[in-house]
């Protein structure tokens, strides 16, 4: 039951692929905004996940080069992509999956992986907080309810101290340290020299950002973008394409559905 649970509930969504595309999104939270419609008859598959790291990534784009023949990927380089908050902040439990036999060291690391991990929630954390609630559920007493009635204010409809407020903790939590991680570094090469290898193109991205969380952000950058052009690679900054359009964020860094729709058609144009 426990199995069912962990899978219907965090694995089964993030492995969904169309392998048909002859283009792949792959970025992180920034990129589930975008309409898939309006993608899709352009051939482009939105392959982004919330959290996904540069690691997670390389493990999608292993799995496409496998499984079919991408001819393009479009792949987030926004300037906290190489923050080293994702070496732990990632999906590396749940991209694990795309991995095969020969991506280990060891028999052992790829059965604990690729099999203990996901059939015993005991060996993953993220899998025993889903069990630990799902177990909370089953105890609880139906004629106790917790209302809570939180009221969600549109970015839009925030004042403009509110909006800096909010950024500067946004920008703050992404950029902690002052240096890149070495790890999603690593893995961001490895997506380079891996589209190299198999003739799949790259075209980098950087996501829209609010007025706000620009103005907190400043000069701050890990420039993963910069290392994509210094490999002759072209990328599409799209930061201030809606500075002085709030009514399409969700937030200080994500777009509303209409703002992905937006989006959606800029990266079709392009």
């Amino acid at each position: 039951m426990f199995i069912k649970i962990t899978h219907l509930k965090y694995h089964q969504e993030y492995q969904g692929i169309d392998f048909s595309f002859e283009c792949y999104v792959l970025a992180d939270s920034r990129g589930l905004c975008l309409d898939d419609g309006i993608l899709s008859k352009q051939s482009i598959y939105n392959f982004s996940a919330g959290s996904d790291s540069y690691q997670d990534i390389y493990r999608k784009l292993m799995l496409l080069i496998r499984n079919s023949k991408p001819r393009k990927i479009i792949l987030t380089v926004d300037d906290h992509t190489l923050s080293t908050y994702r070496d732990t902040n990632n999906n590396s439990d749940r991209s694990s999956h795309f991995m095969t036999f020969h991506d280990f060291n060891r028999t052992y690391d790829f059965i604990k992986t690729r099999y203990l991990s996901r059939y015993f929630p005991i060996f993953e954390s993220k899998s025993r907080d889903i069990v630990k609630i799902q177990i909370a559920s089953m105890f609880s007493f139906p004629s106790i309810t917790l209302n809570y009635d939180f009221e969600f204010t549109p970015w839009e409809k925030l004042d403009s101290n509110e909006k800096l407020q909010i950024s500067y903790h946004r920008v703050n939590s992404q950029f902690e340290h002052n240096n890149h991680s070495d790890q999603q570094k690593k893995y961001l090469n490895l997506i380079i020299n891996a589209c190299l290898l198999h003739d799949v193109e790259i075209v980098g991205m950087k996501f829209p950002l609010t007025r706000a969380y620009l103005e907190n952000l400043g000069t701050r950058t890990y420039s993963a973008g910069e290392i994509l052009k210094s490999r002759g690679i072209e990328v599409l900054d799209f930061r201030n394409y809606f500075v002085n359009r709030d009514d399409l964020f969700l937030n200080s860094d994500h777009l509303t559905a209409e703002g992905g729709k937006e989006l959606a058609r800029l990266i079709a144009s392009k």
